[in-house]
């Protein structure tokens, strides 16, 4: 497992997600991008064709359909490791 990390500092939102798959060498389909925006970071991410997670630690509410909520980063060890199967 591969771990790249962005800064939206230093990118503009909507390309980080083509950050992260260009410095990982690999396709979108294959990247998970984890982040605690739902919005900006894992709804982004899917429209983007990668595996968008939402690391909701506060429990929020929302209308919105995440494909993938954890509350902890041992919760996304468990989504990719159970990927596929």
């Amino acid at each position: 497992m591969t771990v790249a990390r962005t800064r939206s500092e230093s990118h503009a939102r909507g390309e980080r997600h083509v950050v992260a798959c260009e410095r990982l060498g690999c396709p979108p389909a294959g990247v998970f991008y984890v982040g605690d925006k739902l919005h900006t970071d894992a709804l982004a991410a899917t429209r983007a064709g990668l595996t968008g997670i939402w690391i909701n630690r506060l429990g929020e509410e929302t209308q919105e359909e995440p494909p993938h909520v954890v509350t902890d980063l041992r919760e996304v060890l468990r989504l990719v490791l159970t990927r596929d199967r």
